[in-house]
């Protein structure tokens, strides 16, 4: 099975990154909805020298920006806090959020808000928004409006430029978030083609009710599905997101199509060295359920213990496919 690390300030040298493969990473993700590949050269360095330590070869994937909707540069951090008001507007000040001016013309009375990935709620309440669940807010953090669609192109423009750098970084692997139909997986093929990349493998991300819908035809044109639980549990409900992806699963294990796991498998050992039972029971469940992959991101990219949170991965893996083959 795969595991995959997320780089970041955690793991962006070659002493914590040779743990992390011998604890058991086979590959790592690059986020670029924030970053661009050269932005990662002193980590790919480090990676390199990990690499060569340990005598093994480690994928990397590049997690693009893709169609998702996200918020403008913040000139400082906001502090949201609830029952306070903000705005939305094109350009940003200290009581707005800047936004597209095509966002703009998509709320409405009835539009909730999420930000930063649904850690913010906000709720229109007359010309302006009230903060419904507060939190930090900084720069480029995800927007999403409750139960609307906005229509945008399958790839940015730094998308385009990211995928001519692929081959040059040795990039193995491509995760486009926010899949809404094949449609999106066909346009990522032909850029990829473009920029002399065949090879590399297409993992689709389920993020929101379009890709749910649309997901038989994601599934025949991608290599991988991806169950990105972070935003799937904005589109509709922590409460309800436990079904959906078994409903996912259930859909990639009829087609035989390869899936990955990912958002929370071990959020706890960000600040703590041992994970909570619930998190075990999760890798288990998700291992027990066929998955090919699992994947850490802030654990290992900002938390406080990486290589610990690698470590628990794995063997909690190795426990399940033991019991499982037996």
């Amino acid at each position: 099975m795969e595991i995959y690390g997320t780089m970041g300030p955690s793991c962006k040298n070659a002493e914590v990154l040779y743990k992390l493969i011998g604890n058991g990473m086979t590959g790592i993700r690059l986020n670029l909805s924030h970053a661009m590949l050269p932005d990662f050269m002193e980590g790919l360095e480090e990676l390199h020298k990990a690499c060569k330590l340990s005598g093994k070869d480690i994928d990397i994937m590049a997690d693009i920006e893709g169609p998702e909707l996200r918020i403008g540069a913040l000139k400082n951090e906001m502090n949201l806090t609830e029952g306070s008001y903000v705005l939305f507007a094109t350009e940003e000040d200290e009581n707005t959020i800047p936004v597209m001016k095509e966002l703009l013309e998509y709320i409405d009375k009835e539009t909730e808000v999420l930000l930063d990935d649904g850690k913010i709620l906000l709720n229109r309440d007359g010309n302006a928004f009230k903060v419904m669940r507060g939190g930090v807010l900084s720069s480029r953090k995800s927007i999403k409006l409750v139960h609307k669609e906005i229509k945008r192109d399958t790839l940015t423009v730094n998308d385009f430029k990211n995928i001519s750098a692929f081959k040059k970084h040795n990039v193995t692997k491509v995760m486009l978030p926010f899949v809404r139909n094949k449609d999106d997986i066909k346009a990522l093929r032909s850029a990829l083609d473009t920029a002399d990349c065949h090879d590399v493998k297409i993992y689709a991300k389920i993020e929101n009710e379009e890709g749910v819908a649309n997901l038989d035809g994601i599934i025949e044109e991608c290599d991988c599905i991806v169950i990105a639980r972070g935003d799937l549990g904005n589109a509709y409900g922590l409460t309800k997101l436990p079904i959906i992806q078994e409903e996912i699963v259930k859909k990639c294990v009829m087609a035989k199509r390869e899936f990955l796991i990912v958002t929370d498998m071990l959020a706890s050992m960000c600040e703590s060295k041992i994970p909570t039972r619930a998190e075990t029971s999760d890798i288990y469940r998700a291992v027990m359920e066929g998955a090919s992959a699992l994947m850490l991101t802030n654990e290992t990219a900002i938390g406080k213990n990486p290589t610990d949170a690698m470590r628990v991965m794995k063997e909690t893996v190795e426990e399940t496919l033991k019991y499982k083959n037996n």
